[in-house]
């Protein structure tokens, strides 16, 4: 299985204590998806070749690349950051930066991450995560539900974004780092980003303009539905319920 250097990067999420070890992971699911979370934000990038790019032409074949086991696996927050520093960097991490499972023992709960600069191959080798994320995909598919019924919406640039929330941050100290986001019922009027300073008492307002999408708005693809979708077998649990009570 490949993973690319997206698919690892959700490990700036995962939670860096090692007495978290449900969080203290990235998990790799049976189709290649990575998740991470910390107990308040959760991150899930879709599989590398699901990717409008797939896996570009120039990684080469590793003839001992291997599947991700039925059920997934967890790799520890320390095998990933050191599998990130050994992908290649700059263009050549264009064409290279994926890395490939090489090595799997479930038995003694160990793994093999190899990356190539075509020159070096390098190899990362740790134990694997001993608890599994928790269920995620139930508050995915809430949050998409409320969207979909008629929540707002409104496109802006990320990097202004997190240049604002980091002065407010700066300006606004909260021992609940608490900020207040609210938007009008069109895209066009933009986000304000409101918060109170612990220290002061006083009140910031941020303000970033949208950015004029058009018709061009990201629309979900398949994958997306898919993890964001309604579980079938509760649709069904409930018909049956209503039968009974009609009953």
């Amino acid at each position: 299985m490949k993973l690319s250097k997206a698919n690892l990067l959700t490990v700036k999420v995962a939670s860096q204590s090692k007495n978290d070890p449900a969080l203290n992971q990235v998990r790799v699911e049976e189709d290649g998806t990575t998740v991470a979370a910390d107990g308040q934000v959760v991150m899930v990038v879709e599989p590398a070749e699901y990717g409008d790019r797939g896996i570009p032409p120039g990684l080469p074949d590793f003839k001992n690349e291997i599947d991700i086991p039925e059920g997934g696996l967890g790799i520890p927050v320390d095998i990933v950051e050191e599998t990130l520093r050994n992908i290649p960097k700059g263009k050549l991490g264009l064409e290279l930066g994926y890395a490939v499972l090489t090595g799997l023992d479930q038995d003694k709960r160990s793994l093999e991450i190899t990356t190539t600069d075509l020159n070096m191959h390098r190899k990362t080798e740790g134990k694997l995560a001993r608890r599994h994320v928790p269920e995620y995909k139930s508050f995915l598919r809430l949050a998409r539900r409320s969207v979909d019924k008629g929540g707002g919406r409104v496109c802006v640039d990320r990097k202004a974004l997190i240049k604002l929330v980091a002065a407010i941050d700066s300006a606004c100290p909260d021992s609940l780092n608490t900020v207040f986001l609210e938007f009008g019922e069109q895209s066009s009027d933009g986000l304000l980003v409101r918060a109170k300073s612990a220290e002061t008492g006083q009140h910031v307002i941020g303000y970033l303009n949208p950015l004029d999408t058009g018709d061009q708005w990201l629309s979900m693809n398949e994958w997306e539905r898919k993890t964001c979708a309604q579980l079938k077998g509760k649709k069904k649990k409930k018909k049956i319920k209503d039968k009974k009570e009609r009953l």
